[in-house]
């Protein structure tokens, strides 16, 4: 997921996670910004994974 501000590409992504009642999804924008897609795309992994190493399966609640 890319989003553009001013030139610029913000740190987005979405995090999906299959439950017994159904998939859940959770959208992280952050107001990061970055020069390029590959630097947003590569800085939102990183916040993703931290998110979910930190929150786990409370980040759908």
């Amino acid at each position: 997921m890319l989003r553009q501000q001013g030139g610029q590409y913000l740190t987005c992504a979405i995090i999906e996670k299959d439950f017994p009642e159904g998939p859940r999804r959770y959208e992280l924008i952050r107001a990061d910004t970055h020069s390029s897609a590959e630097e947003a795309k590569a800085f939102a992994i990183l916040k993703a994974r931290r998110l979910i190493d930190e929150q786990g399966d409370r980040l759908f609640g």
